[in-house]
């Protein structure tokens, strides 16, 4: 009887080691996971961070109804597939003085254009049978976007060097309105061209505009409402 005793209590101490080694296993293999989890996470959050920008720019009202799609189920599309992020003005708040909403897209420089050439596609596949085919062409043509005092500077360059060069590069015609202008607090660059034109003079804007310390300031203004065109 002892005998039977002692290989019974050898047994259930053995069964109750294996308990306590499997839990310390998992529990390890859980801490490691999450480890991981959170540095892979901080590691994804400080690149986009460091490499998000923006570009705002002006859609006719119908135009960004395109976009945005049924229900939203265009601009979801084109968020999922490029990694950024889309935001419109509300549908009833224009752009002062105009008949356009403002639209804003976040993202790293390449998913920025990467978008934009989106948006010209779906825009560019919908001219031809378009009611209002001639405005849908004219917003293919001329990109308008709008920008800071600081970020026209940047664009502009000392004596003119640095647009001129993004015009001369990328084939397009580039006008900034003057800070005096307007009572609007920024400013609007049109860059006229073909639409590959278009899309590599942004990307050659947007480097030079990455620096602008106000961006997240610029980034989040797409109401209007309390502003006026003098």
């Amino acid at each position: 009887v002892g005998l039977h005793v002692v290989k019974f209590a050898c047994g259930y101490c053995a069964i109750e080691m294996y308990k306590v080694s499997f839990f310390l296993q998992l529990f390890f293999f859980t801490c490691t996971r999450v480890c991981q989890i959170i540095w892979s996470n901080a590691i994804h959050t400080t690149t986009d961070d460091r490499d998000e920008t923006f570009v705002k720019f002006l859609l006719p009202n119908f135009v960004s109804g395109m976009v945005i799609g049924s229900a939203g189920s265009t601009v979801s599309k084109l968020m999922h597939e490029s990694n950024t992020v889309i935001k419109f003005s509300p549908g009833k708040e224009l752009y002062p003085g105009t008949a356009d909403r403002v639209c804003v897209i976040i993202g790293s420089i390449p998913d920025i254009c990467k978008t934009l050439e989106q948006i010209f596609a779906l825009l560019s596949g919908s001219s031809s049978s378009h009611v209002r085919s001639d405005e849908l062409q004219d917003s293919l043509r001329h990109f308008r976007m709008l920008i800071s005092n600081i970020s026209s500077g940047m664009v502009i360059g000392k004596s003119g060097q640095t647009i001129k060069s993004i015009q001369s590069d990328c084939g397009v015609k580039i006008q900034i309105t003057n800070k005096d202008e307007t009572s609007l607090p920024e400013r609007t660059l049109t860059i006229d061209g073909g639409t590959e034109a278009i899309v590599k003079a942004v990307q050659r804007i947007l480097e030079h505009t990455s620096g602008d310390p106000d961006q997240n300031k610029w980034k989040r203004l797409l109401s209007y409402s309390g502003f006026s065109v003098s």
